[in-house]
């Protein structure tokens, strides 16, 4: 089943199995990882402001500032 492919520059990971997952898929996933957190952090962070801004303007709307 399996057959043999001449490579032009021969490397050890040329020498592994098509199935080996040690070209990077590893350092892939926890890019995405990383990403996903960073994501999610930043959402976070906008909702908070946007919480802040909004319950700012509620008060202002019930007590206007006299500035």
């Amino acid at each position: 089943m399996g057959e043999n492919i001449d490579l032009i520059c021969p490397t050890r990971q040329g020498q592994q199995r098509a199935t080996n997952w040690l070209d990077g898929q590893f350092a892939h996933e926890r890019a995405a990882g990383n990403a996903r957190r960073a994501e999610e952090a930043t959402l976070t962070h906008i909702a908070r402001i946007l919480e802040d801004h909004l319950s700012h303007r509620w008060t202002e709307m019930i007590a206007p500032s006299t500035a």
